[in-house]
C-alpha cells in the first residue's frame, strides 16, 4: 500500500475514533461490559427466556411470559442500555453516511 494512502487512512481512523459520538459509544460499551448489574440482568433475561420456552403449552406459560417481559423491560430501560442504543444509532448513521460518500468512489 502506498505510504501516503496508508497515512491518510490512519488519520481518517484516528479522526473517526476521536469523534464525540464514537467516544461516547465506546465509553458506554466499556461501561456495559464492566457492569455487574447489566451482566446480572442479561443472565436473568436468558434464564427467563429459557423458562418461557420450556413452559410453552403449559398452564405456567402466561406467568413465565410476564416474568420474561418484566425482566426484559428492566434490561431494555436501564440507563446504560438506553444511552448505548441511542449512541449506536448515531454511529450506524455516521457509518452509513461515510459509506454513501466514500465507498462509491472506491468501486
Amino acid at each position: 500500500m502506498d505510504k501516503a494512502l496508508k497515512d491518510h487512512i490512519d488519520q481518517f481512523i484516528e479522526d473517526l475514533v476521536n469523534q464525540k459520538d464514537v467516544k461516547q459509544y465506546l465509553d458506554l460499551k466499556t461501561a456495559i461490559d464492566n457492569s455487574e448489574e447489566i451482566m446480572e440482568l442479561k443472565n436473568q433475561v436468558i434464564k427467563a427466556k429459557k423458562a418461557l420456552a420450556l413452559s410453552f403449552g403449559t398452564n405456567d406459560y402466561d406467568n413465565r411470559k410476564k416474568e420474561f417481559e418484566n425482566i426484559k423491560y428492566q434490561y431494555d430501560n436501564h440507563p446504560l442500555i438506553v444511552n448505548f442504543n441511542v449512541a449506536k444509532g448515531e454511529i450506524e448513521y455516521l457509518l452509513e453516511t461515510i459509506k454513501k460518500y466514500f465507498l462509491p468512489t472506491m468501486e
